[in-house]
């Protein structure tokens, strides 16, 4: 329900198995979870770099708001280097895009987490408006869609 579009309503029968098929044949080296999540980003037309390990450090208990076009690679990183994180407990997502959502769910998916929270834009600004509070506002520098962002909500925003 959380897709503008079905990408697998054309896909037949044939060409699903030609899908599996191809996947289970690929020689590629396996990737660790921070490289794999970052060729993903890549590929979905979304920031991959960034200095994340620069970020202020999350300490259980802490909120923290990721902005559009971060994926949830930012709360991967934390979850996986920061003792004590759940990436679903700890981290909203605002993702307009099916891209974003993709990212966020391989993200999720990396973690080994329960479903995040996934907010749009207006959601999250409506959000913060009424009274909810993170502890920090994170985001990638690159991404205009978040700089936006960043400017229409008024908060002080770390990006990477």
């Amino acid at each position: 329900s959380r897709w503008s579009i079905d990408s697998l309503a054309d896909l037949t029968e044939a060409e699903g198995e030609q899908l599996v098929r191809a996947a289970a044949a690929s020689t590629a080296e396996p990737l660790d979870s921070g490289a794999f999540l970052r060729a993903a980003a890549r590929d979905l037309g979304l920031p991959a770099g960034g200095a994340i390990a620069d970020l202020p450090r999350t300490a259980p208990g802490q909120r923290v708001l990721e902005l559009p076009g971060s994926g949830g690679r930012i709360a991967a990183w934390q979850v996986a280097n920061l003792p004590g994180l759940a990436f679903h407990a700890q981290f909203v997502f605002v993702a307009d895009t099916d891209a974003e959502r993709i990212l966020v769910g391989l993200s999720a998916s990396e973690c080994r987490a329960n479903e995040p929270t996934i907010w749009t834009s207006t959601e999250a600004l409506a959000a913060l408006n009424g009274g909810e509070r993170f502890d920090r506002l994170v985001g990638h520098s690159g991404y205009e869609p978040a700089a936006r962002f960043a400017a229409a909500c008024g908060q002080d925003v770390r990006f990477v």
